[in-house]
């Protein structure tokens, strides 16, 4: 019986994976169907963990915290050095799909352990939702996120119900799984706490904070170590991820406009991702009926009651994310899995039930509610399964193969999504959006605010290292891809469902413009902002207008000189302000404030703050700018020192500001006897 079990929830893992896999192979694609570019990006990550370069997006780019799932690259990182190997890295997709199959049988084996009495549903319950299966199937970390909730909700299982002296390893073992989840999604993270309380709840005699160590130590101590991690080598200590995808994290929305949006992903995802997905209102009323049963199960209680409190908190975590209502709702299967998981302890029959009708009825019900979701929605999505992968591989698999054969070939190509151009072109990147990082350079906040402030960043490379590629969708990129590059080649597609936008350009790269490091700068300047630039602000402490203070950006010749040079600035508007700090190593005493801007008129007032108190003021007024030249004019401060923060406030419309500089007076009387 129980190999009989064994090939039954092996045939249905494979016929579901056929049943999506069948129309992308149909269509005689080069490589393996992958839907999602993002899936390239994991398999990136496990490149360089199987090349030696850690946990890295690209060749040279440094650590990135761009991996959402930092388990999911390292379990495939051997799979990889097969491909590469056998020298066909481009059938990575192959190698993630075989490891769903094998992820999806291993969570199949734990819950047959959970619920023994409901072992023939628990593959079917699994796999029966499609819109659960397109991510199982994707390349993405969700049939590796299946099999440790699975195993998680096993051990936790056994940490309930092992004697006494036994409870502490199984405590730490529960532990250990309970912190895998987190290393898998951090979207799982309500479901950790929920678990790790329920296997406390069930310590006995046990002392309840040294349970609470052993439940929740290892997810606590992944954590801070990430945080840590990321703080060290990135400066921040939010993954790249949260810092370009969560809505809070956008630094022009207000509050009122964030918590709208959130609530708008909250009833889309709902009626979408669950409702719909789940069969419909009866569909959904019946794996729900199921899921609420568990709870008042004693038996299965302390498993059900976590699953359903973690699937409504992580369906409020991805409700924050900007990008949750797109990529087929991907981000709505850990709240599927969990919800299925429940239902699936719901739909074991009950010692009490010794007649035969109630188990009939039971199981007659259980088997609708797994029909009715593939009824409705199994073919359209197979469907968008293919064809998703048809884009991917007709744009961003033609991009790839475009930049491969050019002559000679590029040194690094700027992408605006990180995943299939430079993993099957073969050649270094770097991703403006953030997700794959790039030595430590805040690409993903930058992005939020802009192409300008990605601009300011790429000044910061060495110009040998810029890239001298871009394969852009030029609508995301207005301000850049027209601004430094000249197109050389146009892709487009047809029946696009999957990627952002029908045509994607490669251009030719054109950085002469930006300056070259290190930045120059009057002489005798000590303290300098370049507006725009997130690593210059952060070093100067530089503050703008909360939720303002929206990018421009303009190429203008520097001063005295026939020199054209990009700057980005910033809008303060009429009644705001922006302001640094002056550095340690200021002299202290007299000084001179030049500014940069674009456009004259108007007026500027100017303060000198120390220790809350402003010491000195003055207004400024804006001359108009020679044609096609930068106006700089410079304010004279009778006593700056170290420590003080200068506040430059619009007073007559808005200011333009782009560059700002403070000097030492005596500098200049230096640079006048010269």
């Amino acid at each position: 019986m129980t190999r009989s079990w064994q090939l039954f929830s092996i045939a249905i893992i494979v016929a579901t994976a056929g049943w999506f896999f069948s129309a992308s192979l149909a269509g005689h694609l080069r490589s393996w169907p992958v839907p999602l570019d993002d899936s390239y990006i994991y398999f990136a990550y496990a490149r360089s963990l199987a090349l030696g370069d850690g946990m890295s997006w690209t060749s040279g780019g440094g650590y990135s915290s761009g991996a959402t799932s930092l388990l999911y690259p390292v379990l495939l990182a051997p799979g990889y050095a097969l491909v590469h190997a056998l020298g066909t890295p481009h059938w990575m997709g192959a190698v993630a799909a075989v490891f769903a199959v094998a992820a999806l049988y291993a969570s199949s084996l734990a819950l047959h352990d959970i619920v023994p009495q409901a072992r023939w549903l628990a593959p079917m319950v699994l796999l029966c939702c499609p819109l659960l299966d397109w991510s199982l199937f994707s390349g993405m970390e969700t049939a590796l996120l299946c099999a440790v909730i699975a195993h998680a909700l096993r051990s936790v299982d056994r940490a309930t119900r092992r004697p006494a002296h036994q409870r502490r390893g199984a405590q730490r073992s529960a532990g250990l799984w309970i912190g895998a989840l987190l290393m898998c999604r951090p979207e799982t993270l309500p479901l950790a706490f929920c678990l790790a309380i329920a296997t406390v709840m069930h310590a006995g005699r046990l002392s309840t904070g040294r349970s609470l160590l052993r439940t929740l130590g290892p997810a606590t101590a992944w954590i801070l170590f990430m945080a840590a991690i990321n703080l060290w080598l990135t400066g921040e200590i939010a993954a790249a991820g949260a810092i370009r995808k969560l809505v809070w994290y956008d630094p022009f929305i207000d509050h009122q406009i964030a918590v709208s949006r959130v609530l708008i992903n909250l009833v889309v995802l709902i009626h979408q991702g669950i409702l719909r997905a789940l069969g419909g209102p009866l569909g959904c009323a019946l794996v729900f009926g199921f899921a609420l049963s568990a709870t008042v199960v004693s038996r299965r209680r302390h498993l059900a009651a976590p699953l359903l409190l973690g699937a409504v908190g992580a369906l409020v975590l991805v409700a924050q994310n900007e990008t949750a209502r797109y990529q087929n709702f991907r981000y709505i299967a850990p709240s599927l899995i969990m919800v299925l998981y429940a239902a699936l302890l719901g739909m074991a029959p009950r010692r009490r039930f010794r007649r035969t009708a109630p188990s009939v009825l039971r199981l007659s019900a259980a088997l609708l509610a797994i029909a009715l979701p593939f009824v409705g929605e199994g073919k359209s999505q197979a469907t968008h399964f293919g064809k998703a992968s048809t884009n991917i591989a007709d744009q961003h698999g033609e991009i790839a193969r475009w930049l491969r054969s050019m002559n000679p070939l590029p040194r690094r190509v700027l992408v605006g999504d990180a995943g299939a151009i430079p993993f099957l072109g073969g050649i270094a990147a770097i991703d403006g959006l953030g997700l794959g990082g790039y030595r430590a350079l805040p690409f993903a906040r930058a992005s939020r605010h802009g192409p300008a402030a990605v601009v300011e960043l790429i000044e910061r490379l060495p110009p040998k290292t810029r890239p001298d590629v871009m394969a852009l969708y030029p609508s995301w990129w207005r301000g850049l891809a027209d601004a430094f590059g000249s197109p050389v080649h146009r892709v487009r597609i047809e029946e696009n469902v999957i990627c952002a936008s029908d045509e994607k350009i490669i251009y030719r790269a054109d950085w002469r413009t930006l300056a070259p490091p290190p930045f120059p700068s009057p002489t005798g300047s000590v303290n300098e902002v370049d507006v725009a630039d997130l690593v210059s602000e952060r070093i100067r402490h530089y503050q703008r207008p909360l939720n303002r203070g929206w990018l421009i950006a303009d190429k203008r010749l520097e001063p005295g000189t026939t020199t054209l040079r990009f700057d980005a600035g910033r809008i303060i508007a009429a009644g705001s302000s922006e302001s640094f700090i002056v550095s340690d190593h200021f002299p202290g005493g007299s000084a001179r404030l030049r500014l940069r801007t674009d456009r004259g008129g108007g007026s500027v007032h100017i303060e000198v703050e120390r220790t809350g108190v402003v010491t000195e003021s003055q207004k400024l007024v804006i001359p108009p700018p020679r044609p096609h030249h930068w106006s700089e004019p410079v304010v004279e401060l009778s006593d700056v020192q170290p420590g003080d923060r200068i506040r430059i406030g619009a007073v007559d419309g808005d200011w333009r500001s782009h560059h700002l500089w403070l000097s030492p007076r005596q500098e200049r009387q230096k640079e006048r006897r010269k």
